[in-house]
């Protein structure tokens, strides 16, 4: 059986799509969870995210904003 590998690439992503490429192993709701403490508790991370227009409540990221979580958090 073939599986395939999933790649990441900066582009416009929903925050569960992205929650679940951080943690894969967790279900969607755990996953948020934690993404949205990673957020919240980066204040760095966080202002830099206003600066583009999204925050907590953000559903969808920007490929712009995804720059921002990227350069804060590293590639999933």
């Amino acid at each position: 059986m073939e599986t395939m590998e999933k790649t990441f690439s900066i582009r416009a992503w929903s925050k569960a799509e992205l929650a679940l490429f951080y943690h894969p192993h967790l279900d969607t709701r755990r996953a948020l969870r934690i993404l949205n403490r990673w957020i919240r508790h980066n204040p760095l991370l966080l202002e830099a995210l206003r600066r583009e227009g999204a925050g907590i409540t953000t559903r969808v990221y920007s490929p712009r904003q995804m720059e921002v979580i990227v350069r804060f958090l590293g590639e999933p």
